[in-house]
């Protein structure tokens, strides 16, 4: 018997599934992916499945690395008084040079947040080549200006981290400027997750124990996803280690699947605005071998047993 490359005990099933073919992912094929109804070839779910694995995926960097919930700091003029909330637009942003192709420049958005609290014109945001790092300067036409930032503890609802600030308050007073004390990030997070509600809690992939999704047991996540590409291109994943399966126990029957995506720590799911992402699933199906018993009459106390694969 040919075993396609594997054994005799497992069939080999491949899928190619995109979120923009699916009804039940939401508005207009976001994230997440989701078939209520998991049908082969039209007939009957999958049955006695016992490995998977995500082989591959295509996710659009159509994401924003600043959203609406971690685009907001607070600016101070004395670094005592009142705290004014800046705001920068949601999208993705570039460094200090337009490029063709690519959205929106870093220093002008960082800069209109803090005039906006501020006092327009005095505010200047420099992205240094060299470094990698943002320099602000301020106050040198108002005598005693004084320029104070505070970030968020929390990545998840600050800004700091991409544009490379340390949590609490960094600032001068008087004519003077200051520097991020780290290197921005842009482009966000370095990895994502392809997630699945039925098949996380199955898969032996384990998270840190400060990972608040999971708090070190087994979650939804069932792939990491280097990113590996700017804003306005195209993630592509394949797994490094094909050979290998999750071990998914003793699954009687896949009638439904489901994946989303979430980036970094967040446990949000990540909006794709309006784009889809695929991926090719395979999973390992027991080969099922027929047990026909037939007793005969209790009398006789005869049991005639035959094994045929299926």
């Amino acid at each position: 018997m040919n075993n396609w490359g594997l054994n005799n005990t497992y069939d080999y099933y491949e899928f190619a599934i995109d979120s923009l073919d699916n009804s039940g992912s939401g508005s207009g094929g976001v994230s997440p992916l989701n078939w209520a109804s998991f049908y082969v070839g039209g007939k009957t779910p999958l049955t006695r499945v016992k490995g998977m694995k995500i082989l591959s995926a295509e996710i659009p960097f159509s994401y924003y690395v600043f959203t609406s919930r971690n685009n907001t700091f607070e600016v101070s003029q004395n670094g005592v008084g009142s705290w004014i909330k800046a705001t920068i637009p949601v999208g993705n942003y570039t460094k200090d040079t337009i490029l063709p192709g690519k959205q929106k420049v870093i220093t002008l958005a960082l800069k209109a947040a803090i005039e906006a609290t501020t006092v327009p014109g005095v505010v200047t945001v420099t992205y240094n080549q060299t470094t990698m790092k943002l320099n602000i300067s301020g106050g040198s036409v108002i005598p005693g200006f004084g320029l104070f930032l505070r970030f968020p503890e929390d990545i998840l609802i600050s800004p700091r981290v991409w544009l490379g600030f340390n949590a609490g308050v960094i600032g001068v007073n008087g004519v003077g400027n200051f520097g991020a004390p780290n290197v921005t990030l842009l482009s966000g997070p370095n990895y994502l997750y392809i997630n699945s509600t039925t098949f996380g809690q199955l898969t032996h992939n384990y998270l840190p124990t400060g990972f608040s999704a999971t708090n070190g047991n087994t979650g939804p996540q069932i792939a990491r996803v280097p990113v590996t590409c700017d804003s306005g291109e195209i993630i592509y994943y394949n797994d490094p280690d094909p050979q290998k399966y999750f071990d998914i126990g003793d699954s009687n029957s896949i009638q439904k699947i489901d994946f989303y995506l979430s980036i970094g720590t967040s446990e949000d799911v990540l909006d794709l605005n309006g784009l889809s992402f695929s991926l090719k699933l395979a999973l390992l199906v027991e080969k099922m071998n027929m047990d026909e018993s037939q007793s005969g009459l209790m009398g006789q106390d005869r049991v005639v047993k035959r094994m045929r694969p299926y």
